[in-house]
């Protein structure tokens, strides 16, 4: 017995290693050979090998996995994270059922449709016995009959239908026949009737068992009723396959719905960095329909792909994180920077941008910020000049090479959002305080449409930035869109669509009779219609199948801005001017406050300035176009306040600039206090 166990044993181990061999390539696909972005850590992999083990063996009917553990596999699947793989899962399962629900009805109604046959081949069988007996007593009842007058009258009437020849054949008896008498011929001997010939029994069993050869007492019992038309188990087949067919089609509604949710966030080119006010970033895009991620600052290392849009959240910058971000964008990455505390984090950015952050200057809300001129990320706004929670700017004298000003402050003139290129990448960079705003929903329109546009922007393309022509709204354009098809499926038609800049949802979709063949690239040229309503749109197509589920999702082709020529409210005096501070917090063992005042002539010709602060007046003069900064500096004593605001106002002969600046005097404990 001992033996017998161990070849057993060997046995099994020798034909689990040969099912690892076979399968071994399903488990050893990476999560991103599967859809999934590298460095999602434990869970993607466990994703990928339970969609790969799912894929394999659940899907194909193998029996290595009964129904208990199938669906087991399913809610594990759906567990780590990856529900839109679950439901595609589910969907090809449900398909496999289906096509056994169907051969299941099918053999059902064959088999019913043969007992039917059967029990009709009995019944007639029966009738033929019963006939063929009704006929045998019949003449045995005539054989021992003795002559009657009927009968003599029915004898007569028999002689009396004589040949022409006028003989009379005489009357065969059938017990004078004996064996030895010579057998006659068809002319000699007419061929009795069947009423007259009493069948034989061996004639009429086999009469019956060739006319039902199926109808066995277990197949078909003789019954008084007839079968029905539908047996209970046919109904019973049908109803478990209309219940199928129902959880198909509701299982394919949601399999579409879910590539429209957050659950996109494993095809998300954003990723969010969590620190800072990152909530207020997520807030954000959800609210825009963007697929996002996040990432730890311990992780960004994993972040090697260079097609991702790394967002850094207010307050999030830190020295050590300087050197990769450099490496990052320099290799192709993209960049979008809040606000910081101070010039000195904004200036860790790749090409080290000069500018000062919240604790330095004092923000700014209403009209606060100003577009010079048209840029896709103001394609939806009908002002150039709206408002918008900035605390921060840079210097328009120390910015990046290759720098376009996108947005400036309206009060000083100073860039408040820049872009530039760095290396193969491209960076954005803000004094906005949007994200940390967003977590008490108080974001003005315009301000929101920036920010919808400015991640459609910067997501339009892997390589490099969207051209910025716009199309008049409701203008025809022609785009040229290539299909790919990299599946094993042939797509039997082609969805093409805008995308919603709110929801990523399609709007206006178009249907193609056009199949795209496995591994094939064909491109088709398509005319549409500017949306109405301004803003960046991505044109996407999505391959179908032939039950209308999507064989790929929606892949973004082209962008396209669809924009009016806004109105440019330019109510810049000609000059700037800025107050900071290197702190919003001062030690009360300080005897002055210092703080910088910053003036920028924006003009041609010479300006001549008017200033009145809390330390004293004076007039400045300055040369066209020239930069100048003022050192201020105010006396405190106890007597100050420790919450004290600071007003400074500049003026000329046509505006009066008015700035303020809030500081927090902190008293420190004596030293007795501290004995």
């Amino acid at each position: 017995m001992k033996k017998c166990a161990i070849i057993v044993f060997c046995l099994g181990l020798f034909a689990l290693a040969g099912a690892v061999i076979l399968r071994w390539p399903a488990l050893t696909t990476t999560p991103s050979q599967i859809g999934m972005p590298p460095g999602e850590g434990k869970a993607a992999q466990s994703v990928g090998i339970y969609t790969k083990i799912f894929h394999s063996w659940a899907l194909s009917g193998s029996t290595l996995f009964n129904a208990a553990q199938k669906e087991a596999l399913l809610q594990l699947s759906s567990a780590t994270g990856s529900k839109l793989a679950t439901w595609d899962l589910k969907r090809r399962f449900l398909e496999k059922k289906i096509a056994l629900a169907q051969n299941k009805l099918k053999k059902i109604q064959l088999e019913h449709r043969q007992k039917i046959e059967a029990a009709k081949q009995a019944a007639a069988a029966k009738e033929q016995a019963e006939i063929l007996k009704q006929q045998e007593q019949q003449n045995n009842k005539n054989e021992a009959e003795p002559d009657t007058p009927s009968n003599k009258d029915q004898q007569s009437d028999t002689t009396s239908q004589l040949p022409e020849d006028g003989l009379a054949t005489p009357a065969l008896e059938p017990t004078a026949v004996s064996d030895t008498t010579e057998p006659t011929t068809d002319t000699e001997s007419p061929t009795p009737s069947v009423a007259n010939s009493p069948p034989d029994k061996a004639e009429i069993a086999d009469a019956s068992h060739t006319a039902s050869p199926a109808a066995t007492p277990s197949e078909a019992p003789p019954s008084a009723e007839p079968l029905p038309e539908t047996s209970p188990e046919e109904l019973a087949a049908q109803e478990a396959l209309a219940k199928l067919k129902k959880e198909y089609q509701e299982t394919l509604a949601k399999l579409n719905e879910k590539f429209y949710e957050s659950e996109k966030s494993l095809l998300a080119k954003i990723v969010v960095l969590r620190s800072g006010a990152s909530r207020g970033i997520e807030s954000l895009l959800t609210e825009f329909g963007q697929p996002f991620r996040t990432i730890s600052l311990a992780d960004i290392n994993q972040l090697n792909n260079k097609n991702l849009l790394l967002v850094l959240p207010s307050g999030s910058i830190e020295r050590n994180l300087a050197p990769w971000l450099e490496k990052f964008v320099e290799s192709g990455g993209k960049l979008v920077c809040f606000t910081q505390p101070r010039g000195r984090e904004l200036s860790l950015l790749p090409g080290n941008p000069s500018g000062y952050g919240w604790l330095e200057t004092d923000s700014a809300y209403s009209k606060a910020v100003t577009a010079l001129k048209f840029h896709p990320t103001v394609a939806s706004l009908k002002k150039y000049q709206f408002s918008a929670a900035v605390d921060g700017f840079f210097l328009p004298e120390k910015l990046p090479a290759d720098t376009e000003i996108i947005l400036k402050d309206t009060k000083n003139g100073c860039p408040v959002a820049i872009s530039y290129p760095f290396g193969k990448g491209h960076i954005v960079a803000t004094t906005l305080y949007t994200d940390w705003k967003a977590t008490s929903n108080s974001l003005a329109r315009e301000e929101a449409s920036f920010w919808r546009n400015l991640f459609a922007w910067l997501t339009s393309s892997n390589e490099g930035l969207l051209d910025a022509k716009a199309y008049e709204p409701g203008t025809k354009i022609k785009v040229s869109l290539q299909f790919s098809n990299q599946s094993t499926e042939m797509a039997q038609k082609v969805m093409v669509s805008y995308l919603s800049t709110k929801t990523n949802k399609p709007l206006y979709p178009i249907y193609l009779k056009t199949k795209v063949l496995p591994e094939e690239n064909i491109i088709k040229n398509i005319t549409l219609r500017a949306p109405k309503v301004p803003g960046i749109y991505p044109v996407a197509y999505a391959l179908l199948r032939k039950d209308g589920s999507f064989l790929k999702y929606w892949e973004k082709a082209k962008y396209v801005i669809s924009a009016k020529e806004a109105t440019l409210t330019d109510s810049s005096p000609g000059f700037g001017a800025a107050v900071t501070t290197t702190d919003e917090v001062i030690s009360s063992k300080k005897r002055y406050l210092t703080f910088k005042l910053h003036l920028w002539n924006y003009r041609s010709t010479p300006i001549t300035l008017g200033y009145q602060g809390p330390d004293k007046s004076l007039d400045i003069n300055l040369s066209p176009s020239e930069y100048r900064q003022l050192p201020i500096r105010i006396m405190i004593n106890e007597k100050t306040p420790a919450l004290s605001y600071y007003d400074f106002n500049i003026y000329s002969s046509e505006k009066t600039i008015n700035l303020s600046k809030l500081v927090t005097i902190q008293n420190e404990p004596t030293k007795e206090a501290q004995k």
